[in-house]
């Protein structure tokens, strides 16, 4: 959204309406010229592209880190983690990092990245999360990256 009024102001003919919504596929109609989806790629019924690939990040803000420091993917293990729509990124990210005994049971569970992205930007844990994604709270400092990582995201925007 930062870059919203920088587009309306270059494109005044454009009439832009965000809908967020938590739907796969049939957002698409007459009225609707684009859509950008994030996700996999897999819908039934839609053609789309890939508008780039992004890594995941694993981000925390600078006063928990100042409180319990990561130093290597062990200290991992002592934080609580905070997981988007499934738990799957966090499983993914503990066999990428041969973390066998990270508990991806625990920590809470939000429907949408902002809020998990939020709660991190106020100390409740670490999230994991890609650059375009989480670009404002870095470019803000109110989350770092971590520990670097090179595993790619699984979802992508597509439109």
């Amino acid at each position: 959204m930062p870059h919203l009024s920088d587009f309306n102001r270059l494109h005044p003919e454009i009439e832009v309406r965000l809908k967020g919504v938590d739907q796969d596929e049939g957002l698409l109609n007459k009225e609707i010229d684009l859509a950008i989806y994030y996700g996999k790629g897999d819908w039934q019924n839609l053609q789309v592209d890939c508008l780039g690939k992004e890594n995941l990040l694993i981000l925390a803000s600078p006063e928990l880190l100042a409180q319990k420091p990561i130093r290597d993917k062990q200290d991992l293990k002592h934080h609580t983690l905070l997981h988007t729509h499934t738990r799957d990124n966090w499983r993914i990210m503990a066999d990428y990092l041969k973390l066998e005994d990270l508990n991806i049971q625990q920590g809470p569970l939000f429907s949408h990245t902002f809020m998990a992205l939020q709660a991190a930007s106020h100390g409740q844990g670490i999230v994991l999360a890609n650059r375009l994604i989480s670009l404002q709270e870095i470019e803000q400092g109110s989350l770092q990256v971590v520990l670097p990582t090179n595993l790619p995201d699984p979802k992508s925007f597509m439109w």
